[in-house]
């Protein structure tokens, strides 16, 4: 700038200043007067404040569609674990086994034969990669669950039930804590245990003298062993965790005082404090819902298995027995009193934590000015995932990123699904014995016995008949089985294991139905969202330029406002802000908003 443009620009501000006072001077009693009867407000800020308050009220059904989708997709991940998982554990099984007895017939047709022979099918067969991950997925999970056999939980529920209610608040809290620790690092455990780098067939020179060769040779065998070790000691862990977890809240339901149910709630109601108060750009805000999405669906499974515990216990317990205090009926039935009862804190579990993320929700996008529609494009994403990653896919590079086929968007959302299987697996070992403790034994006992009296009561009245047929010591040794009950005995296991084996049967056929519904349903409206994304997309760009128009006077005004208030006169020494580095930072310098 030169010396007659910065002349020039201070006689105008001179001008402007003297204006202003001149402005100052003539303005009088009555003027003012007039100006504040008649003034009005910014019409584009009223305009703003309305969109807030509407946008502040769509907020909870914005996320309960997006935690209805989300909850779906985690029931779709948690079917699979028990559904489709098996099923692709014992195909590779066999495929591992029929390779196995190949490569033995090679190798002693290769042994056995001549130089000069031709050969004929003498390749060796490998296992996919893929079929190497459902067989690590398999494995893992039975050892998991071999391990958390080892744990009773009827023992454990007593001894963490004898604690101090403040020692069992900051257990649960840090349980929590804890359980998301595992989710972060377990995930990056299992993806690169399933990774291509991991599981593929790559050719490796096994011949190789060189130290180098040999190195890599070994390091190439020894990864997948070793994470496999990682694997297996994150997965009891993380399912330790989540056992100590839901035990630790059934304590809280089935204390006599509510208490400590009143303690994990308002826990809950921690969260506002510790979120809305906090910058959120969209991408925290998206980690966020995944969080609630995953917490949501865990404490569903939880109450589940909460309740079916309490409503055998309570249906063998005396009808004089004392409940907690908590277990007080919503609505007075009659017909319905206990299940009205254990129904009550489950409910109240459940409401405190949807009011609390409807308000999390609502005053973080208030505060950051986020509209709703940004969880309708997390649900756009999370359907993005589904159709690319479905096995109709759209294009085929994704198909090398990992090769576990599990469902891509329970990665995505952090969802635990195999711990949380091998604990669903841990507690049905011990409710079905608790669910066929009396009534099936009663009926495989009658059973037996009815079919004992029936086939061997007439054969007894026939002994000399019998006598000429069968040997005499086989008649002794039926005679003992018959006089001692043992044969009973055998036919009542017997009856009982073959009912108990059915039941689980026609469970898991019932599963794999409600899987392939979910499934097909859960992709069809993936599909059907993806489509429409580009609409979506053009209308909300629309109302943003519509909203950016009508704010225009007053954007411009805050901008002139903040190049006011950002004058470099007001700074230290006449300068802007100092930018720190690594080169000039120091303990105490205040590089973000607080000095750690």
């Amino acid at each position: 700038m030169t010396k007659d443009e910065s002349t020039q620009q201070s006689k105008e501000q001179n001008k402007d200043e003297n204006k202003e006072k001149e402005e100052d001077v003539s303005f009088s009693f009555w003027d003012y007067l007039r100006d504040e009867l008649t003034v009005s407000d910014f019409d584009t800020q009223q305009e703003m404040k309305r969109e807030r308050i509407t946008n502040f009220l769509a907020v909870p059904a914005a996320i309960e569609k997006l935690m209805a989708f989300g909850f779906v997709v985690c029931l779709d991940s948690f079917l699979y674990t028990f559904t489709i998982l098996p099923l692709r554990f014992c195909l590779a099984f066999y495929h591992y086994l029929h390779n196995m007895y190949h490569n033995i017939r090679v190798l002693i047709h290769l042994s056995s034969s001549s130089a000069g022979e031709e050969e004929k099918d003498t390749s060796y067969k490998w296992l996919r990669p893929s079929q190497k991950c459902d067989l690590l997925k398999g494995f893992i999970s039975l050892i998991t669950c071999v391990m958390m056999s080892m744990l009773d939980p009827s023992r454990i529920y007593h001894s963490i039930r004898g604690q101090a209610v403040l020692k069992l608040y900051v257990v649960f809290n840090v349980l929590e804590v804890f359980d998301k620790l595992c989710c972060s690092v377990g995930g990056d455990i299992l993806d690169a245990l399933f990774s291509k780098s991991t599981l593929g067939n790559n050719p490796i020179n096994t011949s190789s003298t060189t130290i180098s060769g040999r190195a890599s040779y070994a390091k190439q065998q020894l990864k997948p062993i070793t994470l496999f070790f990682l694997a297996t000691g994150y997965m009891v862990i993380h399912t330790g965790v989540l056992f100590f977890e839901m035990i630790t809240l059934n304590v809280a339901i089935n204390f006599y005082s509510n208490a400590l149910l009143s303690l994990l709630i308002s826990n809950q109601f921690v969260e506002i404090k510790q979120s809305v108060f906090k910058k959120f750009e969209r991408e925290n805000l998206f980690q966020l819902s995944c969080s609630d999405m995953v917490e949501r669906f865990q404490q569903v499974v939880f109450l589940i298995i909460i309740t079916v515990r309490n409503v055998i216990e309570l249906s063998d317990s005396s009808p004089s027995s004392i409940l907690p205090s908590t277990f007080v009926p919503l609505i007075k039935l009659p017909a319905t009193t206990t299940l009205n009862a254990l129904m009550t804190p489950v409910v109240m579990v459940i409401a405190s934590e949807l009011i609390v993320d409807w308000l999390k929700h609502a005053f973080i996008t208030k505060f950051n000015q986020i509209r709703p529609s940004i969880y309708g494009k997390y649900v756009d994403v999370l359907c993005k995932d589904l159709v690319v990653g479905s096995p109709g896919r759209l294009n085929g590079r994704t198909r090398n990123a990992f090769i576990d086929q599990s469902p891509v968007v329970s990665r995505r959302i952090g969802f635990p699904a195999l711990p949380l299987a091998c604990l669903q697996v841990r507690m049905i070992q011990q409710l079905l014995p608790m669910m066929f403790s009396t009534s099936d034994q009663d009926n495989a006992s009658s059973a037996a016995s009815f079919i004992v009296q029936g086939v061997f009561g007439p054969l007894a009245d026939h002994q000399s008949m019998i006598g000429g047929l069968l040997p005499t010591r086989i008649q002794l040794i039926i005679a003992s089985f018959i006089r001692y009950g043992w044969l009973e005995k055998g036919l009542d296991r017997v009856l009982r294991f073959v009912g108990q084996s059915f039941i689980i049967v026609i469970l898991a056929a019932c599963l794999l139905a409600l899987k392939v519904l979910v499934g097909t349903n859960l992709l069809g409206y993936a599909y059907r969202r993806y489509a429409g994304m580009t609409e979506r997309d053009t209308q909300e760009n629309q109302k943003d330029k519509e909203m950016k128009e009508m704010n225009k006077d007053e954007e411009l005004y805050n901008k002139k406002l903040r190049e006011y208030l950002s004058d470099p006169a007001d700074s230290v020494m006449g300068r802007g802000p100092v930018k720190y580095t690594l080169e000039n930072v120091d303990r105490f310098s205040m590089v973000r908003s607080r000095i750690p």
